[in-house]
Order: structure tokens, then sequence, then C-alpha cells
């Protein structure tokens, strides 16, 4: 995000504001828990995605397809996150 901000493709302040919105839809579990870094980067993550899809960078359904299978691979080995989903199925 900040490379896309400092190279001039996404204003800052965009992804700011859905950071915000992203802390404060989660409420307390950003604030008040043991795992409060985990929780921002939960935030942080997802303002990260919203700004990529919102901004036309990607689609919605080509980010969660690679979301998908990068879980798969954190799950088994043998699948290569570096696939292209849409084209290898």
């Amino acid at each position: 995000m900040v490379a896309l901000a400092n190279n001039g493709h996404t204003p800052w302040r965009a992804f700011q504001q859905r950071l915000a919105e992203e802390i404060e839809k989660a409420g307390n579990s950003v604030e008040n828990t043991a795992d409060t870094e985990d929780a921002y980067f939960d935030c942080w993550l997802a303002a990260a995605e919203r700004t990529l899809v919102e901004e036309g960078f990607v689609a919605r359904r080509d980010m969660d397809e690679r979301i998908d299978l990068i879980r798969a691979a954190l799950a088994d080995p043998a699948v290569d996150p570096a696939a292209n989903p849409t084209r290898d199925q």
C-alpha cells in the first residue's frame, strides 16, 4: 500500500480512511485483547484488500481465489501458491 501511494497509484488518505473504518468495525478487539497486534494487522489487511478491489487493481473474485490458494498451500506443501487458479482449473 505504501508503494502504491508513494508512486501515485492510489491516495494514501483513501487507505487511511478504509483502515479507520476497519478498526471501527473491529471495535474492542483491536484495543482490549492480548492479540492487539494481530487484530490491528487483520484490520490493516482488510483495508488493503478493500483498497486494491475498490481502486480497481484486482477483482474481488481473483483476490478471493488467490487467498484460498495461499491458505491451501499453508495447509498442504504440495499446493503451489504461485499457480494461477483461474487458468489452472
